[in-house]
């Protein structure tokens, strides 16, 4: 009997999950309203097609326990990617490969990334106050779909508070454009600038001129 229960109730939430994805694919049909937004669906859903017949169940695993939409998607569709590029030999496309794992490994350095909401829940402040705090760049995060943010732990200290220093850095590296991903390099990648430290690890030991010096040279010179 309880075999047959829980065997139903996993039918039941399959037949649910199924319906979920095709009220979304028919939403996302409504959307792609031109041929550029066709295409790049149409070769979103074969490489994701790829994944699936791949039959590759730790990767899937690995997406369906991501943290994060973002994280799920890179973990399927990275690796499906790179067999479709090498079938293809495609040199441009490793490239761009190469750029998609580079970009989960930063998201999951030092302790990865949480929610915007778990950060608010952490910090016992509503979600607003967080997206208010990352428009005031006072701190690092990335968009990862339906309105929801990933942030990177690495940029606080006790209490959840934003390492002191980070926020004029910021400002400093914006000046001249700096976008999202270089940050990450910016504050994770040692540099000759700190004799061979990472800023975000000289901040947290409270040399933040020094750290504002490697970030006008960084402005100027690009990676140091």
């Amino acid at each position: 009997m309880g075999a047959t229960t829980t065997a139903a109730r996993v039918g039941n939430a399959e037949t649910s999950q199924t319906k979920e994805i095709q009220e979304v694919f028919k939403e996302v049909c409504t959307i792609a309203v031109n041929v550029r937004h066709v295409d790049w669906l149409r070769r979103y859903l074969l490489t994701a097609k790829r994944a699936l017949v791949s039959g590759d169940k730790a990767m899937l695993n690995a997406g369906a326990t991501a943290s994060s939409d973002y994280g799920a998607t890179l973990a399927v569709l990275q690796p499906a990617a790179l067999a479709e590029i090498a079938e293809n030999d495609d040199p441009l496309a490793a490239e761009h490969a190469r750029g998609i794992q580079m970009m989960k490994e930063l998201l999951e350095a030092r302790g990865g990334s949480i929610r915007a909401s778990k950060l608010a829940a952490l910090r016992e402040v509503t979600v607003q106050a967080i997206h208010q705090q990352r428009k005031r760049g006072q701190l690092i995060a990335m968009d990862a779909g339906r309105k929801e943010i990933l942030i990177p732990v690495w940029q606080f200290g006790p209490n959840w508070k934003v390492v002191k220093g980070l926020p004029v850095v910021l400002a400093e590296l914006k000046k001249n454009g700096t976008d999202s991903w270089d940050l990450f390099t910016f504050f994770l990648n040692p540099t000759f600038a700190l004799s061979g430290k990472a800023p975000i690890d000289e901040l947290k030991n409270g040399h933040i001129d020094a750290v504002l010096r490697a970030a006008r040279l960084y402005d100027e010179h690009g990676a140091l």
